[in-house]
């Protein structure tokens, strides 16, 4: 027989985790949805979750609706919006993975092009907070 104060506690339980914003795809799809506020974004496919290392990562594709000559543009705003989430939610320590926008091209391009080559073994969200004015 299940008990009826337990299963109420759980719910309830439950219920304040995911309004807190303290579950995953909370945050995936906040994270998203900064992604696609922007024009030229029609759609976003980060992932939040726990890399390989067992550090938080973000890894995935935003599909965006131009081709090469804007691909850069739209996603440095929409990598913008993603970053300025990630921060006000949880900071800047987040690994960033693989992490990149396919045109209707089909170009890509991905957001470690504005890390420095030398730096780019552990890049983290807070690696971003410069260009964005974020600091």
């Amino acid at each position: 027989m299940v008990n009826r104060r337990a299963l109420m506690a759980t719910a309830v339980g439950m219920g304040a985790l995911m309004l807190s914003g303290c579950v995953p795809w909370s945050t995936q799809g906040r994270v998203n949805r900064a992604a696609e506020s922007v024009g030229g974004v029609e759609s976003s496919e980060l992932e939040v979750g726990r890399g390989g290392s067992f550090s938080p990562q973000i890894t995935g594709r935003i599909h965006c609706a131009v081709g090469v000559s804007e691909l850069e543009d739209v996603l440095d705003a929409a990598w913008e919006q993603v970053v300025t989430a990630l921060r006000d939610m949880e900071g800047g320590e987040r690994e960033v993975g693989s992490v990149a926008a396919v045109g209707d091209d089909g170009s890509e391009l991905g957001v470690s092009r504005w890390i420095p080559p030398e730096e780019r073994n552990y890049i983290a969200v807070a690696h971003f907070f410069e260009r964005y004015g974020l600091e």
